[in-house]
């Protein structure tokens, strides 16, 4: 339901001296019908000639008509004297002008400029008490009042303006007169003859889409009154929530975070800082314009810097992302309905330990050693001497050596060729399962009780604080400043621990020395999950893990200046997009959820590397293996071996005897060549 407020109403009344007949008292009735009609019951009378005879005339013979339309009224002798009034009242108020013969456009100006200052809150209409010589609406046209601002022009004469006979295309009837400058010239009015009356009025709604911008002044014919018909023939006043059409003019839209301050193109500007400035732009009709800034910027000397100084100046008209509310903006700025719940965050990836646990060989103690060492040495050497004594008795000797291989075979669930069959080795065997059971249930139990442990994760604040992460956030950006204003002990060391070691430069920075160091990274929700996904591009490519900090949470909204006349429009671009669900499309785009590449688990792994006692012991005994195969393969050939070595080194002397004859019957040949003498004959 539109719950309808009392409004309160302030006519002016600028008596022309020409018309000494004391005007009001002729448009008593117009102006009782208007008041009614707007749903106006207060009405305050500033005339300069109130304290003439005329204008106390006047007021006696209009004051029992006033109070029986239930319009209270009061009276100021200047303009000037209202303007206390109206910055202190909280109702709407209406300026009602007398449009006076021979007055200045200069003065205009001024008085629509005044008014211009009030948006919404004053509701000026302009009186006319005789015929215009001049288009009045060309020279409001470059008063500085904007989109927001509630004026009426009244006129007699139902000829002067296009828009009676051609509404549709005279609702913009400067669009394309770009070379028109106001002057101090002067607006002639014929008065009417005394003994004419004019009965009929017809009444206009203008307003400017764009302050200074002479070009956009809306006309909007609304009909016309007479003392028969009333406001009947009037249409309804469009308020400024029917007003959202720009017809194209542009809406200056600030963004934070560019690379250089200035002007830009819209294809220089990141789209994931434009979700919310895109809808705006659509729901209102208008052209796009954007104006960039490194920095959100801060108070400094009782004054806003970057864009915020923009926004308070009016240079943007709104900021293109959401701005997270504090006590000293909303003070000297305006913002929207909220359009994000925002906080800040800690960013770090899940690290694995890297201290080595020997979970394979640490279950075995060495007194459970011990004892099963001696327990297998004990059955061994029972085993030998019951094969020792089925030997006497005719059966196979076992040696106790092969009775340690068959008990390790055992003791190791590996079983053996040999085929228990006296009583004494079938027990032998149970005790030794028997053993073993009790050692695997032991080990199984212990390295459970060791996996069983849940990691140590980083889970809040205090968590980070207690650990040795190394800490970091943007340094002179929005995070920064938040630490800094907090007064709270964790963020207080946040702060100084990141102050202290790293300086950061960007969110993207940040997020990728958490990917590759033992990092922490203090950053908006909202800011680092945007970089996180383009530095991602959408895939599983870091695990990082969000811890959220519940204290920090922040409302955003579209800001923009105190006096902005685009408030109730951005105000009502925001509700729409909630009542159409744009508004899910647009969170989920600005406010991206975190890839979950796995779920983190709870509990300790057994690593490759915590095996590495296992794999050290499995070579030791492939090495032992070879070792005493080999030896027993030697130990069961030692004769042969014997053998083959005793002939080799035989073989080898006699080789050596011919190998030095051989060498003897050379050196005597090649004497002889060299001497070229006769073998001799050896005789016996």
């Amino acid at each position: 339901m539109y719950i309808r407020k009392v409004h309160f109403v302030l006519i002016l009344c600028y008596l022309s001296q020409a018309a000494g007949n004391c005007s009001i008292s002729e448009n008593i009735a117009f102006i009782c019908d208007y008041v009614h009609w707007r749903e106006i019951n207060h009405l305050i009378i500033i005339d300069e000639d109130i304290d003439s005879v005329c204008g106390i005339k006047t007021i006696k013979d209009n004051l029992k008509t006033l109070m029986n339309k239930n319009i209270y009224f009061a009276t100021y002798p200047l303009l000037t004297s209202s303007e206390a009034t109206l910055n202190i009242t909280s109702c709407k108020t209406a300026v009602v002008t007398f449009l006076k013969d021979n007055f200045t456009v200069i003065n205009l100006l001024e008085d629509a400029n005044f008014i211009g200052r009030y948006g919404g809150k004053v509701s000026w209409l302009l009186l006319a008490h005789c015929h215009l010589q001049t288009n009045i609406m060309n020279e409001l046209r470059y008063g500085n009042f904007g989109i927001d601002s509630d004026i009426a022009i009244d006129d007699l004469n139902s000829t002067q303006y296009e828009i009676t006979t051609n509404k549709e295309d005279s609702i913009l009837p400067f669009r394309y007169n770009f070379n028109k400058t106001a002057t101090n010239s002067t607006i002639t009015c014929v008065n009417l003859p005394s003994n004419e009356t004019q009965e009929t009025r017809y009444l206009y709604q203008i307003y400017n889409i764009r302050r200074n911008y002479n070009t956009s002044l809306v006309v909007r014919f609304l009909g016309d009154w007479n003392p028969v018909n009333s406001t009947k023939n009037l249409k309804l006043f469009w308020p400024i929530e029917d007003r959202d059409n720009f017809h194209q003019y542009p809406l200056v839209v600030g963004i934070h975070g560019t690379p250089s301050d200035g002007p830009m193109k819209e294809q220089e500007v990141d789209t994931t800082q434009i979700y919310y400035a895109d809808y705006i732009f659509q729901f209102l009709n208008s052209s796009k314009s954007y104006v960039g800034f490194v920095k959100l910027g801060n108070r400094e000397n009782n004054e806003w810097t970057d864009l915020l100084h923009a926004l308070v100046d009016e240079v943007v008209d709104i900021s293109g992302q959401g701005i997270s509310k504090t006590t000293g903006k909303i003070n000297d700025m305006a913002f929207s309905f909220d359009i994000l719940k925002n906080s800040r965050h800690i960013y770090v990836t899940p690290q694995e330990s890297e201290k080595l646990r020997n979970i394979f060989t640490t279950p075995f103690d060495s007194r459970l050693i011990l004892c099963v060492v001696g327990t297998g040495f004990i059955l061994s050497l029972g085993m030998t001497v019951n094969n020792w004594v089925r030997h006497k008795l005719g059966g196979r000797r076992r040696e106790f050596s092969e009775s340690i291989v068959w008990c390790v075979g055992i003791f190791t669930q590996q079983g053996s060729i040999w085929k228990t069959r006296s009583l004494t080795e079938k027990i032998i065997v149970l005790i030794t399962l028997f053993l073993t059971v009790l050692t695997y249930n032991s080990y199984s139990a212990f390295i459970t009780s060791i996996l069983s442990v849940e990691l140590y994760k980083i889970q809040s604040v205090t968590d980070l604080l207690e650990s040795d992460y190394k800490i970091g956030y943007v340094k002179n950006g929005e995070d920064e400043d938040y630490l800094r204003s907090v007064n709270i002990s964790e963020l207080k060391q946040i702060y100084l621990r990141g102050y202290l070691q790293h300086d950061l430069i960007n969110i993207s920075e940040g997020l990728m020395k958490v990917t590759s160091d033992h990092f922490a990274f203090f950053a908006s929700g909202q800011s680092a999950r945007t970089h996180l996904l383009n530095v991602t591009k959408g895939r599983c490519k870091f695990e990082i893990q969000e811890i959220k900090i519940p204290y920090t949470n922040e409302y955003m909204a579209i800001l923009m200046s105190k006096n902005s006349p685009y408030k109730k429009l951005i105000n009502l671009s925001v509700i729409k997009m909630f009542e159409t669900g744009v508004y899910k499309y647009i969170n989920s785009a600005v406010y991206p959820a975190i890839k979950q590449c796995m779920k983190h688990a709870s509990f300790q792994s057994a690593r490759l590397a915590d095996l590495s006692t296992a794999f050290f012991i499995v070579l030791i005994g492939w090495m032992a293996s070879l070792v005493l195969m080999s030896l027993e393969c030697v130990w069961k050939k030692r004769r042969i071996i014997r053998g083959n070595l005793k002939r080799r080194f035989q073989n080898g002397s006699d080789t050596a005897g011919a190998i030095n004859a051989q060498l003897d019957f050379d050196t005597y040949v090649k004497f002889l060549v060299r001497n070229n003498a006769q073998p001799f004959e050896y005789r016996n």
